[in-house]
């Protein structure tokens, strides 16, 4: 499925979610909202490699509404390209982590899958 701005893809029980552009808190929430409906994959692939243009103050709602409303989600793979990046996320991942849920963040989307993969018969 495509957006308008980013592009949904399902591959071995794997939802993928790429964004097009560096997504906004607006852009960010229309895809999750997409995902939640009609995506109901456990096992999720956010591709932020197009950068973020998101605030640390809204990371932060998303990670928390995240966490009340996906609480069936099993493995969550990032993938960002920049350090900044990186620390942005794993600020978010403190917001989003629940017991039951792996995290992980990448630079790299191949080794993304091949962690969510593996991790199914872990």
């Amino acid at each position: 499925m495509t957006g308008l701005e980013y592009l949904i893809t399902e591959t071995d029980g794997i939802t993928i979610i790429a964004f097009l552009r560096p997504p906004d808190i607006e852009l960010f929430t229309t895809a999750a909202a997409d995902i939640r409906a009609n995506y109901p994959n456990k096992r999720r692939l956010w591709d932020l490699s197009s950068g973020l243009n998101l605030s640390p103050h809204n990371l932060r709602r998303i990670g928390e509404t995240a966490r009340s409303v996906n609480a069936d989600i099993e493995k969550v793979a990032i993938v960002v390209n920049t350090q900044s990046d990186y620390g942005l996320i794993r600020m978010f991942s403190v917001h989003r982590a629940r017991v039951q849920m792996s995290l992980e963040i990448f630079h790299d989307r191949t080794k993304a899958l091949d962690w969510i993969k593996e991790s199914r018969n872990a």
